[in-house]
């Protein structure tokens, strides 16, 4: 029986397994020289420098990758041909600026706002580019602008972000990130509890490849709609990617202020507990699932442990809010049924962009994270992420004005509860926005077999 496990050296990298490289470059471009792009392509895979999912034994590690994705104006500007382009999904083809009002993407994140991805004509390729150092992520960069060179002006470079993974490892509101990623049947990458589908005996599988490599069987037992003709969709993925601006003041303000309404206090303990209940896990990465009154730190750091919960044993949402955010991002075994929850996984890249903020005060300077989200159908992954569990309670018998205090779209009269044991919910009304989308897109991720067929491509 095929396996993906068999063609991982066609499967661009960081989509089965996460790098773990503690810095990167990303950037968009605009095609002025389609001709000179498909040259720069071809040159790239004969280099080599295209990065596979192969796996790597310890001894063969590279210190910097390089991955190319492709908008789908992109597309359309190197030359695929129609039938191609037209075999697409729609949201894929209209782009995320054209889906603002589906995502919640409104107001100060509306795409008028967005510094960059709200011109089709201005966003065709994304280079991402990671390494082990700042000096290996270079030389990489060194080597790509050397085949854009060699091609003459084929591109214009229309964004910029350098990302780098902070010194204390977490994101700027404090928060360990990267925890609860899916595992991937055929990928290779160790698995931990609680990162695939919950079973009735209590173990976990792995999600089927086809959630997110195109071509494969998924969790419905049968591959989605994949572009046309097959050399070019198998094995390619879609990714969403979005620079999110945080604003830490407001949110380190907000916390003190609503803890000392909330629990009566603005010492550690309480502001800690707010911020918990806003993400479900405590700051160090331990889940409120299983320690809801203390951080655990030997818990947080223990990956056999520190994702292997459910909610079902918590249905008042009194441990860990229902409006929290990883319990909506994965309801896991909660009131969305195991079905649902199973074909609405994405996996999470990016990294944070600018320093980390020191002190209580605000020293002007932006930052964020440059935040990717990988899977096999934007429409029924991401997008039903953000429009029925990010922005609308009601999936989990709350109300609309319960949004994500995170990823939600700033609603006047929006609302977080958080159940009691006993007594009424505490409710926080009109949440604040601590995070601005300042721009983004939507981008196919060929194989290498596809890029190949891209290169080649003679209009």
């Amino acid at each position: 029986m095929a396996s993906i496990a068999d063609e991982l050296d066609d499967i661009q990298g960081n989509i089965l397994r996460a790098y773990g490289f503690p810095t990167a470059r990303y950037e968009v471009v605009r095609i002025v020289d389609p001709a000179g792009a498909r040259r720069m392509l071809a040159r790239v895979l004969e280099q080599g420098l295209i990065t596979s999912a192969a796996t790597w034994d310890p001894g063969s590690k590279p210190g910097a990758t390089l991955n190319v994705f492709f908008s789908w104006t992109g597309l359309q500007r190197l030359g695929v041909p129609q039938a191609s382009l037209d075999s697409f999904p729609a949201e894929f083809r209209q782009g995320m600026a054209a889906r603002a009002e589906l995502l919640g993407d409104t107001a100060a994140n509306a795409p008028e706002r967005w510094e960059f991805g709200n011109d089709p004509d201005s966003n065709h390729v994304f280079f991402a580019v990671y390494g082990r150092t700042l000096e290996d992520r270079d030389r990489m960069l060194d080597k790509l602008r050397a085949e854009l060179a060699a091609v003459g002006p084929a591109v214009d470079v229309v964004h910029t972000v350098d990302a780098a993974m902070l010194a204390n490892r977490r994101e700027h509101f404090g928060f360990a990130d990267g925890v609860g990623q899916p595992s991937i049947e055929g990928s290779g990458v160790p698995v931990y509890p609680g990162e695939g589908t919950l079973q009735p005996d209590g173990s976990w599988a792995p999600l089927k490849a086809g959630e997110f490599i195109l071509g494969w069987p998924g969790e419905a037992s049968y591959p989605v709609t994949t572009p046309k003709p097959d050399i070019l969709g198998r094995n390619g993925s879609f990714m969403v990617y979005r620079k999110l601006e945080q604003h830490v003041p407001a949110f380190r303000k907000f916390l003190a202020r609503e803890a000392d309404r909330i629990y009566g206090s603005t010492d550690a303990a309480a502001v800690e507990l707010l911020a918990a209940k806003l993400v479900g896990r405590w700051r160090s990465g331990c889940p409120l699932a299983l320690s809801p009154s203390l951080d655990d730190l030997a818990l947080a750091g223990d990956w056999n442990r520190n994702n292997d919960f459910g909610y079902a044993a918590d249905a008042s949402g009194a441990k860990c809010p229902y409006g929290s955010h990883i319990r909506r991002m994965n309801p896991r075994d909660g009131r969305t049924g195991d079905a649902l929850v199973r074909t609405h996984r994405i996996v999470r890249r990016g990294l944070p962009y600018g320093g980390w903020l020191e002190g209580d005060g605000d020293d002007g300077q932006e930052r964020g994270v440059a935040f990717m989200a990988i899977n096999a159908s934007i429409q029924y992954q991401f997008e039903f992420l953000q429009s029925e569990w990010v922005n609308n309670g009601e999936f989990a018998d709350l109300s609309r004005s319960d949004v994500d205090p995170f990823a939600g779209e700033p609603r006047l009269g929006s609302r977080f509860r958080i159940p009691a044991d006993e007594g009424p919910p505490k409710n926080i009304f009109d949440l604040p926005a601590f995070v601005t989308l300042r721009g983004g897109g939507y981008y196919f991720i060929p194989s290498l077999t596809a890029m190949r067929f891209i290169a080649g491509v003679t209009p």
